[in-house]
């Protein structure tokens, strides 16, 4: 206030320069615990990383002060950020804000529990496999995962080093984004705005320095999209609720802004699945990498079942644990297992085989797309999650279920989580066997029933994803969903 008033007082033209590229003037805003903020721990969840300020602002942190924001608070986030909900041994769980007995997602969960309960206006978190786009979904807010071309790698700890102070990403094959959440579209693209200008281009030289692109955000740039979409991948089969709100969004958008809509039949999850697990486990099949950064901590259970999984022996898992799962109707776990026990310590040859892959999906995904239709797909909707928010521990049995926003980690490209579009009816609360393929019925489905039981009124998102560098078409079309959604 007091820089407010001086500027005021010297004059007219200063205050309008001053305030001109501070997009964020005045807003509180929380930071997820991985960014580094001056006086404060970036924990990663972990206890040993407690206790260890940093003496100066990360890039992130440094670009929301630069635009007039006020960092306020470090929010929660899972053990090792590699869990899709928040629990850690530093506070245990953090709840959703709709029903305290359910998970608040992750691993940016607690940004997605202090947005959605009213908290905070505005979170930034990080994202390599959903970590900003679930969370939202759960807590009915809106969540961007920016193409990482144009977000910041620096400024983000990473705490599996001796320290627990590595700035800077090793996976170079499936890389994290940096994004915001907030209750409304409006200040996801005020946000995106400060992001996206020469302030922070400075603090990161492998940032593209492509400013936020009016002409493509606005309408004007091309009144009529096309979309496509899908609601399964053949993987996990989407709840009611979500396939509901899926078809809603289409005939929104089909109705409202007479774009032209594309179903896609896509099914590709197991080969997702296959790659995304593959490639973030290249290097570790006990979980040493883990064990190591947690410095004599407990893992998480969900860690404890994968670390008891990957100590039996190989030919034991290959002879006897896999024919038994099958024999039991567990597909989808023996497919996972068997994808786990190929992975840790591949050779420099097997990791460029592995790159390989990754880049050889990514074009034959947009190659498949682009035959779906004479017309480009501009953008696409899919489920963010196959179901709302769980109860806490479901990761332990669902950390496998997740393909749905893995993929656009794998393909590089920008999305979005727009919500909440609808809620759980009373008619949806179930998860029944008979609609789904019987590959699918095992555990995990009849699992999903019983959580669906109270799942009445839990908040329901969409995805919309596009191209790398396409951020604004996607941005666009989220800011239509909420003014249709708003509208009925």
């Amino acid at each position: 206030d007091a820089v407010l008033a001086s500027k005021r007082k010297e004059s007219k033209e200063a205050f309008l320069t001053f305030v001109s590229d501070r997009f964020l003037l005045g807003i509180p805003i929380s930071v997820k615990d991985v960014f580094e903020m001056k006086n404060s721990d970036s924990t990663n969840g972990i206890l040993a990383c407690c206790n260890s300020k940093f003496e100066s602002d990360g890039a992130v942190v440094q670009v929301i002060r630069r635009s007039g924001g006020i960092p306020f608070c470090k929010t929660s986030v899972p053990q090792l950020l590699m869990m899709c909900e928040n629990w850690n041994n530093i506070i245990g769980d953090t709840l959703n804000p709709y029903d305290l007995t359910r998970s608040c997602g992750g691993s940016s969960g607690g940004e997605g529990a202090i947005v959605g309960g009213g908290g905070s206006c505005i979170g930034v978190g990080g994202d390599i496999g959903g970590s900003l786009r679930i969370p939202a979904h759960f807590n009915g807010i809106i969540a961007y995962k920016p193409s990482t071309k144009r977000t910041l790698l620096n400024g983000k700890v990473w705490c599996f080093n001796d320290d627990g102070k590595a700035r800077y990403t090793s996976k170079f094959g499936i890389l994290p984004s940096v994004g915001p959440m907030a209750r409304c579209m409006d200040d996801i693209v005020l946000f995106m705005r400060a992001f996206w200008t020469p302030k922070a281009f400075e603090l990161d030289m492998y940032s593209a320095p492509i400013p936020f692109r009016d002409e493509m955000y606005l309408r004007s740039f091309k009144p009529t999209l096309t979309v496509g979409y899908f609601i399964n991948d053949g993987w996990f089969t989407a709840a009611q609720c979500v396939q509901r709100a899926i078809n809603e969004c289409v005939n929104g958008l089909r109705t409202r802004y007479k774009y032209n809509i594309v179903p896609i039949e896509f099914d590709k999850g197991p080969e997702i699945l296959r790659i995304y697990l593959r490639y973030m486990f290249a290097s570790d099949s006990n979980m040493s990498s883990y064990i190591h950064a947690l410095r004599g901590e407990s893992l998480h259970p969900q860690f404890q079942m994968a670390k008891f999984y990957m100590d039996i022996p190989d030919v034991l898992k290959r002879w006897l644990v896999h024919p038994l799962l099958r024999c039991f109707g567990e597909h989808r776990k023996a497919f996972f297992l068997e994808q786990a026990a190929m992975n840790g310590g591949l050779t420099s040859k097997q990791l460029q085989q592995m790159l390989y892959e990754i880049m050889k999906f990514r074009y034959e995904f947009w190659s498949f797309i682009e035959r779906q239709c004479d017309e480009k797909i501009d953008v696409i909707l899919s489920p963010v999650c196959c179901y709302p928010a769980l109860p806490l521990g479901f990761s332990k049995d669902f950390a496998t279920s997740l393909t749905s926003t893995w993929l656009q980690n794998i393909l590089d490209c920008c999305a979005g989580s727009i919500g909440p579009v609808t809620f759980v009816k009373s008619d949806e609360c179930h998860y029944d066997e008979k609609y789904i393929p019987m590959k699918e019925r095992d555990l995990a489905a009849k699992k999903l029933n019983e959580y669906m039981l109270n799942a009445k009124g839990l908040p329901v998102n969409v995805q919309v994803f596009g191209r790398p560098f396409d951020d604004e078409i996607v941005l666009r079309v989220m800011k239509e969903l909420e003014d249709w959604v708003n509208s009925t």
